[in-house]
């Protein structure tokens, strides 16, 4: 029988597929838009031997997302976004957060034969990772690879970012600097950065061989010609803390810092990483890859997991990669995706996590009205960092854009 909650999530969806519309305001040569998204799910985990009591089924809102965002035709861009559910609960957290975007872009044109220069101030996503790029409103799967999801390092920050593009948008080169402490930024000492005053630095470049290239994953508008792009990216912190001195406690915790403690350290912290994407007729492929050097200040850091100096050199390693699928068959308005994720948070010690991943979304209305269902299986699990309640999960529901 239907979870009578499911039923009512669905049918709600087909009922208010049209009655909603983003709101724009021109005047001139300014627009205002008002808009925002709404999704939930229901999510069943199959429990392991032993944990049957283990909660597995639950009903859940995951976003309840606003956003104004305004422009000029030439120069000026600025937008705030906003998630309801988690400014509410307190819940935040990297994937998921209360504050999404709160920035101030300017195209600046300093030369008359090259490319516009864009100037973004304020507190965005950082310009790292592919996966992070794409929103997870236009995608099949319910959240993003294992090691993308603000784990391993963190997708959002306070900075200053500059970008600029070549070959009708074909060749794009990011940089910036932050403050790097990611999503705890307002809430890690009111606000102010942190005792080392070292900033994170963060530098982007993806070059696409036949069009401009879009962060989708789905493609959706069935390129013509086959289009594959490369990007490389590269990040570095020095967060040393001086004598007497530490991480405030809400960088150095849970949710935001994630299970495994190292999406910011006392020490100096080094990712580099590289992706490839394809898309073609409705056929698209992604696979990126992240390599993470640490070195921990504190020689009894916990990281380091109790090994002496002649076993872990004063280093500490971790990484992961996914490669996915997917295929957009427009008759049907439907998407079919499948992921699989490898990741290790610590080389020392000696555990690793393998996944794999379905997903299936309807189109009633695009994007804008969606219904989603996704099972992701762990194939190995890390017993040592990160023991899992469960040994499979699926995760059904509808987003709706207003």
């Amino acid at each position: 029988m239907i979870n009578p909650k499911l039923f009512f999530l669905i049918a709600f969806a087909f009922l208010t597929s049209a009655a909603f519309a983003q709101t724009s305001i021109t005047s001139g040569d300014k627009t205002f838009e008002i808009g925002g998204v709404i999704a939930g799910y229901v999510n069943y985990r199959f429990p392991n031997p032993g944990y049957n009591s283990y909660k597995k089924d639950e009903f859940a809102f995951r976003n309840l997302r606003l956003w104004i965002q305004g422009r000029t035709k030439t120069r000026w861009h600025y937008e705030l976004q906003v998630d309801v559910l988690p400014l509410v609960s307190g819940g935040s957290t990297a994937e998921n957060p209360a504050l999404v975007t709160a920035e101030v872009d300017y195209s600046a044109k300093l030369f008359k034969n090259l490319p516009s220069l864009n100037i973004k101030l304020g507190y965005d996503k950082l310009p790292y990772s592919m996966s992070v790029q794409e929103s997870i409103f236009s995608t099949a799967f319910w959240q993003r690879a294992t090691f993308c999801k603000g784990d391993y390092f963190s997708q959002r920050d306070l900075g200053l970012t500059l970008h600029t593009n070549f070959w009708k948008q074909k060749i794009n080169i990011y940089g910036g600097a932050y403050s790097g402490l990611g999503e705890a930024i307002f809430t890690a000492n009111g606000g102010d950065t942190d005792p080392s005053g070292h900033l994170e630095y963060v530098g982007r470049i993806d070059v696409a061989t036949s069009s401009r290239y879009r962060y989708e994953e789905v493609d959706y508008r069935q390129t013509p010609f086959p289009n594959l792009r490369f990007g490389i990216n590269a990040r570095y912190a020095n967060k040393t803390q001086p004598a007497g001195q530490s991480l405030p406690a809400p960088v150095a915790g849970v949710p935001l810092q994630g299970p495994y403690g190292i999406s910011v350290v006392n020490g100096k912290k080094l990712i580099y990483g590289g992706d490839i994407s394809f898309s073609y007729r409705g056929f698209s492929a992604q696979f990126e890859t992240d390599i993470i050097v640490i070195h921990p200040a504190d020689s009894a850091d916990p990281l380091y997991y109790g090994t002496s100096r002649e076993v872990n050199k004063g280093v500490v390693k971790a990484g992961g990669f996914f490669v996915q699928a997917n295929y957009f068959l427009k008759p049907a308005k439907s998407v079919f995706s499948t992921r699989f994720d490898y990741q290790n948070p610590n080389n020392l010690a000696y555990g690793y996590e393998k996944w794999i991943n379905f997903a299936y979304a309807y189109q009633i209305n695009g994007w804008r009205s969606t219904l989603k269902i996704q099972y992701y299986r762990p194939l190995h699990q890390d017993a040592t960092q990160n023991p899992l309640n469960y040994t499979g999960q699926i995760r059904m529901g509808w987003q709706y854009e207003f």
